[in-house]
């Protein structure tokens, strides 16, 4: 298994779905406060989401995976969750949960 986004030391769990910035769009001036990929040199994702229908449960989602993607290796900025619960039934009534949780910028260093 490759992993093109690590999120922590050890953990394999790929974001379903990311955005990073361009390299081409940031002065190089500002390039080291930005995390990037050391294996292709890519800007690490800023915004994840994780989108689990089964194999996930809610405080997996919350306990277990919003550790890693704001580890102090991860670059993620912006994470947004979601757990579809999906009704057996066949009535249709499906329910969701959603969650977002953001890094915290640190006003003395103006970084996050």
């Amino acid at each position: 298994m490759i992993i093109d986004n690590p999120l922590a030391p050890g953990y394999t769990k790929q974001p379903d779905i990311h955005w990073s910035l361009a390299k081409v769009h940031i002065p190089p001036n500002l390039m080291p406060n930005f995390a990037s990929n050391p294996r292709y040199g890519n800007i690490l994702p800023g915004f994840c989401m994780e989108i689990a229908v089964k194999n996930e449960s809610i405080p997996t989602l919350l306990d277990t995976d919003v550790p890693c993607y704001f580890a102090p290796t991860a670059a993620t900025r912006c994470w947004i969750g979601v757990k579809l619960l999906i009704n057996e039934s066949g009535n249709g009534n499906h329910r969701w949960y959603a969650a977002q949780v953001d890094r915290n910028r640190d006003p003395t260093t103006n970084s996050f």
